[in-house]
């Protein structure tokens, strides 16, 4: 078998200029661990992951809090008043996307890329062509259903 024939081929993805506070919202309502981030010609550019809320130094936000929040206040309101909310209401992916993204082939063998997973600690990959366009993407829970 190959990753082609496990991933998932319709995949959420989002662009660099986009509000992170949408990003989070997607995260959460789809319960999706990371996100692709690609370009006008759906090329993979990064991927943006729960822990990018709050492992990045430039924005120190943490996931489940940035959701409650978004969910019970005015973004808008409150981030005239408070400078930090402000620059949390006006990031976007880019500042906190991993911009190193790492992807493989839809044709790599499925032993191949457990071995991926084991060394890498990922546990969502996107998988990209060649040109490294987005394909799809593959998860560790995607292997797990094999077995």
């Amino acid at each position: 078998m190959i990753v082609e024939d496990v991933m998932t081929k319709e995949v959420f993805s989002v662009h660099s200029d986009q509000q992170i506070s949408k990003v989070a919202s997607l995260l959460a309502e789809k319960k999706l661990h990371a996100l692709p981030v690609v370009d006008d010609e759906n090329k993979i550019i990064g991927i943006v992951s729960e822990t990018d809320f709050f492992s990045k130094e430039n924005a120190n936000i943490y996931l489940p809090s940035f959701i409650d929040f978004i969910r019970s206040e005015s973004l808008e309101k409150v981030s005239q008043k408070n400078p930090t909310i402000s620059y949390v209401a006006n990031s976007t992916v880019e500042d906190i996307m991993t911009k190193e993204c790492f992807y493989v082939d839809p044709k790599l063998k499925l032993e191949d890329l457990i071995k991926i997973f084991q060394e890498s600690g990922f546990k969502t990959i996107p998988v990209g062509d060649e040109k490294g366009i987005l394909r799809g993407i593959v998860t560790v829970s995607d292997m797990i259903k094999l077995i």
